[in-house]
C-alpha cells in the first residue's frame, strides 16, 4: 500500500505543482512551443468534464468527483501490491488523477476568483489535429484506466487460475 500512496502523492504533487507553475506564469491561451508541431504549453480552464463536456457544471461535478474518489480509495485500500501490480498501479494512478481534478474544482467553488476551473496546460498536436488540451490529473486517469484495462483483461483470468491451483493442493496436502 505504500507504493501507491508514494504513486499517488508524486503524481499529485506534479499535478498540483504544475498547474501553480503555469498558472503564476501564463496568461490565458498563451502558447509556449515545448516541441514545435507537436507539443505546447497553454493556460485554459475547463468548467465542464473531459473535452468541455457539461461545461459550468463545475458545483456538480465537484461532488460527482468527490463521490469517485471515495469510491476509488474503497478499491486503493483493497489493493494488493505483491498478488496485483498493475491493478494497484493503475487504482493509484486513478486515484490520484481523479483527486487531482477535484481539487481545482473546489478551489474553483470556494470562491478563488484565481482558479476558475480545472486549469488544463498541456496541447499536443497529432499528425495535424490538435488535440484537446489536458493536465497530468487527465493523464494519471487516461494511463491508469488503460493499465486497468490491460489488468482485467489480459492478467486476472491468469491470478484465478493461479489461486485455484494453489487452493487445489491445500485441499489434497
Amino acid at each position: 500500500m505504500w507504493i501507491g500512496i508514494l504513486i499517488v502523492i508524486i503524481t499529485l504533487f506534479f499535478d498540483q505543482g504544475s498547474k501553480l507553475l503555469i498558472e503564476q506564469n501564463l496568461i490565458i491561451r498563451e502558447q509556449i512551443n515545448i516541441i514545435p508541431d507537436f507539443l505546447y504549453f497553454t493556460k485554459e480552464y475547463n468548467t465542464g468534464a473531459a473535452w468541455s463536456i457539461f461545461d459550468d457544471s463545475t458545483i456538480v461535478l465537484a461532488c460527482i468527483s468527490g463521490i469517485a474518489t471515495l469510491f476509488i480509495v474503497y478499491f486503493f485500500v483493497k489493493a494488493d501490491f505483491k498478488k496485483k501490480k498493475l491493478y494497484s498501479v493503475a487504482i493509484s494512478l486513478i486515484l490520484s488523477g481523479c483527486y487531482g481534478n477535484f481539487i481545482d474544482r473546489v478551489i474553483c467553488i470556494s470562491g478563488n476568483k484565481v482558479r476558475i476551473g480545472v486549469l488544463d496546460f498541456i496541447g499536443v498536436y497529432i499528425f495535424d489535429y490538435r488535440f484537446p488540451i489536458f493536465n497530468i490529473a487527465d493523464s494519471c486517469l487516461t494511463i491508469g484506466f488503460i493499465l486497468l484495462f490491460i489488468d482485467i483483461l489480459f492478467l486476472e483470468d491468469k491470478r484465478k487460475k493461479i489461486e485455484a491451483k494453489v487452493s487445489n493442493n491445500e485441499l489434497h496436502n
